[in-house]
């Protein structure tokens, strides 16, 4: 699934001193025309009533925003390609962790609900779930319901390190300061030598290979789309780090660590996952990985793309956070991919909070959340304003599952987890 970062887009933006255009800047007679996203055009083509934009997905931001018909379009056809897509299944536990409420009112989130492409809203803290909306019958409800296993987008990426983390804690994978010269799979690449812990941190030196925009240089293939296997007897044959060693954010990388706990754990990957997600997490449903249709399982055809339903989104957010907080193998993982954080380079962001609150990265994790930085705060995010925000000092989490980017964010995920609570 082809994701629009902003960073390539938006230093673009900056360099010509000057915000995204808002506007719509073309429509032919016959339904087609232009958009903007992150202050480029994206071209659209209007078919009954639906908006459909070149790329797979709806762009995030794009102006002006998608009407009621263009999202259910979408959301329908996000729930029937995930549902198509071959995958590393985990069930449901006959046990699932049991979830308490005590349930608030806040007519502003029901506002959003009502308004916005939002599906589901969870607001946790101590224990108990303060805040639990789900979208209307009237509006996503007849598509989506509590139980539908949604996409996680990029929070997949931290769900990988997650499994990593145990990976090395079952003695399958030595460190963090691992190499991967072990797996021929990657041999004659630029990733073959360097360390877990800049793979981790998105530091791999690989901006002249990847694109979180175009895809991998030069074809322009998406990494999501193909085998590893492919892409290290083609574009990756014979690459060598660059001297750039900063955060370059890209999925390559991290379907690269996915694949390489696959060949370390070999035939205990599923056993890994099942205690995970079943075992630990407790989810109360059946939890999935995909793989890409191209490859096989030895050849790096699995990707980050995580599905769950809102509530095992929590429950997974709550094992999480109780590894940090009673400092369990994995939890000293989680401190220590905190601790060799790196910074962001900010000044390529977007002006939009969302890419601007965390100024660090580490373990596939947004780390050091401003306003917030005396804090142990793990950010998961994913494209279309996809949440899982914990906030380990204060026992409080945040699901956000959506459509699309045009909810408030800044309310409901980084305010909300910032003041402890919801307008009212």
């Amino acid at each position: 699934m082809k994701q629009f970062i902003f960073i390539v887009l938006a230093s673009i933006i900056a360099l010509a001193g000057c915000q995204p255009s808002t506007q719509i800047i073309a429509e032919d007679d016959d339904g087609s025309g232009y958009a903007t996203s992150y202050g480029r055009k994206v071209k659209y083509e209007k078919v009954n009533g639906v908006t459909k934009y070149e790329h797979w997905e709806i762009p995030e931001y794009v102006n002006p925003s998608p009407n009621k018909q263009t999202l259910r379009h979408y959301l329908k056809k996000y729930l029937q390609v995930s549902a198509q897509s071959e995958k590393y299944t985990v069930s449901g536990s006959s046990n699932p962790k049991k979830l308490n409420y005590d349930l608030r009112k806040s007519s502003f989130l029901e506002e959003q609900m009502n308004t916005t492409s939002l599906l589901s809203y969870i607001f946790y803290e101590d224990g108990k779930v303060l805040h639990s909306q789900h979208t209307p019958m009237e509006r996503f409800g007849d598509i989506f319901t509590p139980k539908t296993v949604y996409h996680s987008n990029s929070m997949g990426k931290s769900m990988v390190s997650y499994v990593l983390g145990h990976a090395i804690c079952e003695g399958y994978i030595d460190s963090i300061d691992s190499d991967i010269s072990d797996w021929s799979l990657m041999k004659d690449t630029l990733y073959s030598e360097q360390k877990l812990i800049d793979l981790l941190n998105m530091s791999a030196q690989d901006r002249h290979v990847v694109s979180d925009v175009t895809g991998v240089k030069p074809s322009g293939r998406w990494y999501n789309s193909h085998s590893l296997a492919s892409f290290a007897n083609n574009e990756l044959k014979g690459t060598k780090p660059n001297r750039n060693k900063g955060y370059h954010y890209n999925g390559l990388v991290t379907n690269v660590l996915m694949n390489y706990t696959i060949y370390k754990s070999r035939s205990n990957y599923q056993r890994l996952l099942n205690k995970v997600f079943r075992e630990k997490a407790g989810v109360s449903q059946a939890v999935y990985f995909r793989k890409n249709r191209t490859g096989k399982s030895y050849d790096g055809s699995a990707w980050y793309m995580f599905n769950a339903t809102p509530t095992d989104y929590l429950r997974i957010g709550i094992a999480i956070m109780k590894d940090w907080q009673n400092d369990t193998c994995v939890g000293k993982y989680l401190k220590q991919v905190n601790d060799r954080r790196i910074r962001k380079n900010l000044s390529e962001y977007s002006p939009k909070l969302r890419f601007q609150a965390s100024r660090s990265y580490g373990g596939q994790f947004h780390l050091n959340y401003r306003g917030m930085s005396d804090r142990d705060i793990l950010g998961l995010d994913g494209y279309g304003n996809q949440a899982l925000m914990i906030d380990a000092s204060n026992s409080r989490i945040i699901v956000a599952n959506t459509i699309h980017t045009d909810y408030d964010w800044n309310t409901l995920v980084y305010y909300a987890l910032r003041d402890g609570k919801l307008p009212d």
